[in-house]
């Protein structure tokens, strides 16, 4: 009873005598798809399954031969869509992949790692700042710029 009086009084405490309270739960939902990682790069290898970055950039010669955006997804349970939108430094759309259906059969896996690309050199990038977003199941997971000099 003592016990139970204690957190009562402690409860009643905070609530009257604090102005804000928040909380931020770390983990997340089962099968929700989170976009850990978002990165640029000239080219990806495979190490154990795994999609690496090769010297990972935010910056890029016009006469580079490709950019890969790659991305890591974390907690896919079943399947999952993905899609890529390339923005031009106009802010117009350049390329859009459609979805893209990742699917792990009935397992839930820890992550996918996948990549979209383009090329530079056969495509004759207009220079600037461009813009790629990323979407997971339709809804807009990240958004990352690079440039072309």
């Amino acid at each position: 009873m003592r016990i139970r009086l204690s957190f009562l009084t402690i409860g009643w405490l905070i609530s009257n005598c604090c102005s804000c309270m928040s909380f931020k739960i770390v983990s997340s939902a089962p099968g929700e798809n989170i976009l850990e990682n978002l990165e640029f790069c000239p080219s990806v290898e495979e190490d154990q399954g795994i999609l690496k970055p090769v010297e990972p950039r935010d910056e890029f010669e016009k006469d580079s031969t490709q950019i890969f955006c790659l991305i890591k997804v974390r907690v896919v349970s079943k399947s999952l869509t993905l899609r890529w939108k390339w923005y031009s430094p106009e802010k117009k759309l350049w390329k859009d992949t459609g979805e893209v259906v990742v699917y792990s059969g009935n397992k839930s896996i820890d992550f996918v790692s996948a990549y979209d690309r383009i090329n530079p050199e056969k495509d004759e990038l207009a220079q600037g700042v461009w813009t790629v977003a990323v979407f997971i199941n339709g809804h807009l997971a990240g958004r990352r710029i690079f440039k072309v000099s």
